[in-house]
C-alpha cells in the first residue's frame, strides 16, 4: 500500500522504503542427505547397543531379557528394509553420477549390506545354539561382528553416497524423496519406525539401568 502525506493543498508519495534487503539463509541440507543422515543416526544408536551387547557377552555380565529380542527385531523389521529403499531410489541415480572408474565404491557399499544380512544371519544362529544349551558368551563374537559390518555401510554411505546425492539437482532429489516416503509408508503403514524408536529407546534404557559397574 502506498500513503500519501497531506501538505497544504497538495501530496507527495512516502520517501522510497530504506528496509535492509533480506539476509540470505544458509543452504540447506538437500533433501535426500537429511533422510540418509537421519537413518545414518538412527544406525549409530543401534551400533552403540551392538558394541556393548558384544563386550557384555563376551565377558559373561548380565545383560537386559530385551536385547536378543530387540536387536533382532530392529534389524530385520526396520534397518532391512530402509537398507533395500536406499538400494532401489538412491543407488541407481547415484550410480548415473558416478564415473566409470569409481563404480566400485557403489558396489562396496552394496556388499557391505550383503556382509550385513550374513553376519546378521549368523547371531541368529548363535541365539539359536544358545537356546539349546551353548555358552551365552559365544554371542559376543556375532554381536561385535554384525556391528563392524553395519560401520563399514556408514563409512561407504557418508564418503562415497553422500557427497554425490548433494549434487543431485533439486527437482530429481524431491522425486527420490516421494518414491522413499512411499516406499516407508507402504512397509510401515501410518506409525512409521516409530515403533523401533520405541523399541531401541526402551532397549537404550534397560542398558543405562545396569549401569558402568555391572553385576555379575
Amino acid at each position: 500500500m502506498v500513503f500519501f502525506l497531506v501538505m497544504g493543498g497538495g501530496s507527495r508519495p512516502a520517501p522510497a522504503n530504506d528496509s535492509p534487503a533480506p539476509v540470505a539463509t544458509p543452504t540447506q541440507t538437500p533433501l535426500v542427505v537429511a533422510w540418509l543422515q537421519d537413518h545414518h543416526q538412527f544406525l549409530q544408536r543401534y551400533l552403540a547397543v551392538l558394541w556393548r551387547a558384544e563386550h557384555d557377552y563376551r565377558f559373561d555380565y548380565v545383560v537386559p531379557p530385551l536385547l536378543i529380542p530387540a536387536t533382532i527385531d530392529i534389524f530385520s523389521g526396520s534397518i532391512v528394509p530402509i537398507n533395500e529403499l536406499e538400494r532401489q531410489y538412491l543407488y541407481p541415480p547415484v550410480g548415473r553420477r558416478m564415473p566409470a572408474d569409481q563404480q566400485h565404491n557403489l558396489a562396496m557399499i552394496d556388499h557391505a549390506i550383503e556382509r550385513e544380512y550374513t553376519r546378521f544371519e549368523r547371531l541368529q544362529q548363535t541365539v539359536s545354539d544358545v537356546e539349546r544349551g551353548a555358552a551365552p558368551t559365544q554371542l559376543g563374537e556375532p554381536f561385535g561382528v554384525l556391528a563392524g559390518a553395519i560401520r563399514r555401510q556408514l563409512v561407504f554411505e557418508e564418503e562415497q553416497l553422500v557427497p554425490l546425492l548433494a549434487q543431485v539437482p533439486p527437482s530429481e532429489q524431491t522425486h527420490m524423496l516421494r518414491q522413499l516416503q512411499v516406499g516407508q509408508r507402504q512397509l510401515f503403514g501410518p506409525q512409521g519406525q516409530q515403533p523401533y524408536e520405541q523399541l531401541l529407546t526402551a532397549l537404550e534404557d534397560a542398558l543405562k539401568a545396569l549401569g558402568n559397574g555391572r553385576v555379575w
